[in-house]
């Protein structure tokens, strides 16, 4: 995939649904095969109010998860919240869930092959972007290659949105500090003032 090709054919979008078609386009090239987006920003307390979420994934699914608050529960987005570098779904998933909610969330989600590139900018901006490949048996994993070629994407995808205005009605979906530690909270105020995950592990050691 021309990833160079990508960034500037972005430029020149100036409406989200183009934007969304054209990243889905992209992944499909990657051999990904479902998305999920979330762009917001952290507050002070460190929660998160997240203005938008987009996904190609099932609406009757992303309508349960949001009813459902899933997202308190979710591995994946918590994952995201305090690493600062893309990881596969493999990472997480080869733990056992912990709880029933997660039990029943993952196996609804259903994908188990995928990955997560989060996106944590100076001042608390964040975004993330979840992209899923096909289940298989066995399952080859991913490739860094692709793993790199993703984040550059993500990372250009992001910029772009937030260079578009919010949309009339933006969403508001508050992510509460309190499925983090005060020791999660700290790894995210450092993670925004563009730590790395090496800077962060040796702060602490």
């Amino acid at each position: 995939m021309d990833v160079t090709a990508f960034i500037e054919y972005i430029g020149t979008i100036e409406d989200e649904t183009s934007l969304i078609e054209a990243l889905n386009r992209a992944l499909l090239q990657l051999g990904f095969v479902a998305f999920n987006y979330g762009s917001g920003h952290f507050t002070q307390g460190g929660g998160l109010i997240a203005d938008r979420i987009w996904s190609t994934l099932d609406p009757n699914w992303i309508n349960y998860y949001a009813a459902n608050r899933y997202y308190r529960d979710d591995r994946l987005v918590r994952a995201s919240l305090l690493s600062v570098t893309p990881f596969r779904y493999e990472r997480i998933f080869k733990t056992p869930p912990t709880s029933s909610r997660q039990r029943e969330m993952e196996k609804r989600f259903g994908y188990r092959s995928g990955v997560v590139v989060p996106i944590h900018r100076f001042g608390g901006d964040y975004g993330v972007l979840s992209a899923a490949r096909p289940n298989a048996d066995p399952q080859p994993e991913i490739e860094w290659p692709t793993i790199a070629s993703l984040q550059l994407l993500a990372t250009a995808f992001h910029e772009r949105v937030r260079a578009l205005p919010l949309p009339v009605k933006p969403l508001s979906l508050k992510i509460p500090a309190l499925m983090l530690t005060a020791r999660e909270r700290q790894c995210l105020v450092w993670a925004s003032a563009g730590k790395t995950n090496k800077d962060i592990r040796a702060s602490y050691a």
